[in-house]
């Protein structure tokens, strides 16, 4: 279990932003920050595009794309797991499919 003091001592230890985040990660979501905040971000990212084009397709591109460089950034910095970025790009080339199969 996860405390105050651990959490302090985690804060102390750490030299920088990255070394930080990566200790959040670990210790107290179980690895799976990066891909909550993927996740979460995707979803917000699709809502708000389908708003403002009313388009579910345009929609879904802009969002695999964005998700897909979104990953490959968490990637570099050891939040995500291989299996997710390979998922991110997965979708984004079936979102390039679809827009050559529908337009």
């Amino acid at each position: 279990m996860v405390n105050a003091t651990t959490i302090k001592q985690m804060v102390n230890e750490t030299d920088s932003p990255v070394e930080l985040v990566k200790n959040v990660n670990s210790y107290l979501v179980n690895d799976t920050l990066g891909v909550m905040f993927l996740v979460g971000l995707s979803v917000i990212m699709f809502l708000g595009f389908y708003y403002r084009s009313g388009k579910v397709l345009k929609s879904f591109q802009a969002t695999t794309y964005l998700s897909f460089i979104l990953a490959v950034f968490l990637g570099i910095l050891g939040m995500v797991p291989n299996i997710v970025l390979y998922s991110t790009l997965l979708l984004a080339g079936i979102s390039l499919a679809l827009t050559y199969i529908v337009e």
